[in-house]
């Protein structure tokens, strides 16, 4: 073959690679193109996913509730280490399957698929924790460790659950927390991050009262994450600033007493310290257990015919019956239409000058002559009753308002209700009939009251002055003298010899050998009172109040097993009203008339102590109780025994390390 041909054929085979070549550039070229496209049209949305998946972003950290106290240090709402489980929203690739796992492995340990989707659909952070469940035990904890493995972005960690030692003791005062709603977000916009994050704000009572302080402020923190969400390495922290501490007014001991007093009854007990209006007991029963509050058991205690979500002791309203009868007689007398001297012949029935109604007294036969101070510690409807248009209706609203009746007094408390012909006007209701004023003065027919509010007007009734402070949680407020002890931490009896405590008529503890009450006051002037009510006046009230809890009186269970004086009054509120007369027209007696259990009479009373020396007073309502006397009078008792006992107590030891003090100065 010729030069030139050799030339010729190697041209051809070079040409020949080059076009293979050339080829072969152009289809990795379109592959590279086609792919490209793919990448940046079709797949945009998977790899910018993954993108974030292994990046540098900020989350938020919780930061600690504080806890609430009573007044002795004890705690009421605290924290605990608990196990949580979450999942980053974005990593979550099948949502179905997802949540069929969480219902098996989580099965029975309080987590609710419902609360968990709300919290997801409310999550507005990118690639922040969103939390399933919390406070399940370990075997939950390590069915989901077993399995999460086929699940990405979830996680297993330690939180900060609330805590409720007290349990159902101070459930209704104290509150709970729950999750944010869109109201609360736009109330504490300027937090709004704060809460998405931490998912609980306080709803009720004190925790919601005390929200701004026991919150705290969110910390941030600055972490490096893996494809799997997990956090590789922290660049920068912001440590979160823990809420605040709270120390309350109550006192637990007392709560413990109206506690197990009223276990497996239904009401309210209130309890507010004389001098200064702090409320030392705010109980309600049935009661629930914040910490068990969940969507299942709020459902039940919802349907529940007790209402233990209810909080009797500021929301219910109740007849006060008989334990205005103070107020009502305080009214008569500051206008001249009441004295101690008259007299009222009780048989037991009061026929008023219009109409044919028979009004009987509780007491069926009478309490025979009766005047004022046997009116009130006998609590004799007759007598009232025989006074009532010459007491009138608009001067018993003013007094019954100046003790703290019909109107709130700013703990979300309802206002209750003081009828009269202008209410019954304005309301639209039936016209004012004469038996409406005989039903008001002895505290029945439209007459409205809360718990917290015959609890103000008992510490009025109790106070030197008339001058009680509205009723408060806070407990910086000035501390009264010892209850009822002398200097030495020995107990203010008020009797003179021991034989005097089994009481009878001069017996009762806390008269003087005249039955004059034993008021503790140096002067009169120190015990000046308010609006036109006289001294003299306010010492027959607290003496008949003070018989009350003798023997002879409608509460002697009050001073069963102590020695204390306890002043009161009891209340019996009608819930139906009953038939005048039988089938064949003969009058029918209370006795007669066979009631269920849901128809017994509202029972109440009434106490402050010490007589001598007033510093707490307590209220009791029993509802459905029968008579306050039998059942609410203990009630009151029990708290106010623990309560002078402790004190009793505190005193005493306080007496012997001031003296230890005093030894230990003096050794040189």
């Amino acid at each position: 073959m010729s030069r030139f041909g050799e030339e010729r054929e190697s041209n051809e085979r070079f040409s020949r690679r080059l076009n293979y070549v050339l080829w072969m550039l152009v289809i990795l070229t379109g592959v590279l193109i086609g792919r490209l496209i793919y990448l940046q049209v079709h797949a945009v949305k998977t790899y910018r996913t993954l993108s974030y998946e292994n990046r540098i972003y900020t989350r938020q950290l919780s930061p600690e509730r504080g806890d609430l106290y009573d007044r002795h240090g004890e705690v009421l709402a605290t924290n605990r280490l608990d196990y949580s489980v979450s999942v980053v929203p974005e990593l979550i690739e099948d949502r179905e399957a997802l949540l069929a796992w969480l219902d098996d492995v989580l099965a029975g340990s309080g987590y609710e698929r419902e609360a968990f989707l709300k919290r997801l659909r409310a999550s507005r952070i990118p690639y922040s924790s969103v939390e399933i469940a919390a406070g399940f035990g370990l075997e939950a904890v390590a069915r989901i460790a077993e399995g999460r493995y086929r699940f990405r972005g979830i996680k297993i960690g330690a939180r900060s659950l609330r805590h409720y030692p007290q349990g159902e003791i101070a459930a209704h005062v104290i509150g709970y927390l729950s999750t944010p709603d869109a109201e609360d977000l736009r109330r504490h916009e300027s937090d709004a991050v704060l809460y998405r994050h931490i998912n609980r704000i306080g709803r009720t009572g004190l925790e919601a009262q005390h929200e701004a302080v026991l919150v705290g402020r969110a910390g941030h923190e600055t972490v490096e994450v893996d494809v799997r969400g997990n956090a590789v390495r922290q660049l920068k922290v912001q440590s979160p600033q823990p809420g605040g501490d709270v120390v309350t007014s109550l006192d637990l001991g007392m709560m413990r007493a109206a506690h197990r007093a009223m276990r497996g009854r239904r009401g309210a007990v209130v309890a507010l310290d004389v001098a200064t209006g702090a409320v030392r007991v705010l109980l309600s029963s049935p009661a629930f257990d914040p910490g068990a509050l969940n969507s299942l058991n709020y459902q039940r205690w919802t349907e529940s015919r007790d209402k233990p979500l209810f909080n009797r002791a500021l929301q219910a309203q109740y007849p006060p019956g008989s334990v205005i009868k103070p107020v009502v007689a305080l009214s008569g007398l500051r206008q001249g239409v009441l004295n101690w001297e008259d007299v009222v012949h009780d048989r037991g029935v009061y026929t008023p000058k219009r109409g044919n109604r028979i009004y009987r007294d509780w007491q069926e036969n009478g309490h025979g002559e009766t005047d004022l101070f046997k009116a009130i510690y006998r609590s004799c409807d007759v007598y009232f009753w025989s006074y009532a248009e010459r007491i009138g209706v608009e001067s018993l609203g003013v007094s019954l308002g100046e003790f703290g009746l019909g109107r709130s007094l700013g703990l979300g408390d309802t206002p209750g209700l003081i009828p009269s012909p202008q209410w019954r006007k304005v309301s639209g209701r039936a016209p004012w009939m004469p038996g409406d004023l005989l039903n008001l003065i002895i505290g029945q027919g439209d007459l409205l009251a809360s718990p917290l509010q015959l609890a103000y007007m008992t510490a009025v009734l109790a106070s030197s002055d008339g001058q009680v402070p509205l009723p408060s949680f806070e407990a910086d407020a000035p501390p009264g003298r010892a209850p009822g002890l002398n200097d030495d931490g020995t107990l203010q009896t008020g009797l003179d010899a021991p034989e005097q405590a089994g009481v009878g008529l001069g017996g009762a503890p806390g008269l003087n050998d005249d039955e004059t009450l034993q008021t503790g006051l140096d002067t009169p002037e120190q015990a000046l009172w308010f609006a036109g009510y006289t001294q003299a006046d306010i010492d027959n009230v607290r003496r008949a109040l003070l018989r009350v809890t003798a023997a002879d009186g409608t509460a002697p269970r009050a001073s069963w097993g102590h020695r204390f004086a306890i002043a009161g009054k009891t209340g019996t509120a009608q819930v139906v009203t009953l038939p005048q007369w039988d089938d064949e027209g003969n009058p029918l007696k209370k006795s007669d008339v066979e009631l269920s259990e849901e128809q017994q009479d509202h029972a109440l009373f009434i106490g402050y102590a010490p007589a001598e020396a007033p510093e707490v007073a307590v209220v009791a309502v029993v509802e459905n109780g029968g008579s306050g006397g039998r059942v609410a009078s203990e009630v009151v008792r029990d708290v106010v025994v623990s309560y002078l006992r402790a004190e009793q107590r505190r005193r005493t030891r306080s007496a012997v390390a001031d003296q230890g003090d005093e030894a230990s100065g003096g050794v040189q």
